[in-house]
């Protein structure tokens, strides 16, 4: 199976143990930082659809998450 295939499958399957935990999941490939501007862009109008009004925001507290097992360094 090609790499970007495990990757795509795995991402998946993070995705859905996050969504069964209460986390909204946001997904980000590394080759939007090339254009970090379009990608904060993006990032806002996803968040800001999750929230009804400003004051939700503002008391939102945004995390990132990377599960841990099976993680490598290097």
């Amino acid at each position: 199976m090609p790499k970007f295939t495990r990757t795509v499958e795995r991402d998946r399957k993070n995705q859905e143990e996050l969504k069964d935990m209460g986390w909204n999941v946001i997904l980000a490939w590394e080759c939007e930082l090339r254009d970090l501007e379009r990608l904060l862009n993006r990032l806002k109008r996803s968040i800001l659809r999750e929230y009804d009004n400003t004051a939700q925001i503002e008391c939102a507290v945004l995390m990132a998450a990377e599960k841990k097992k099976g993680f490598r360094k290097g």
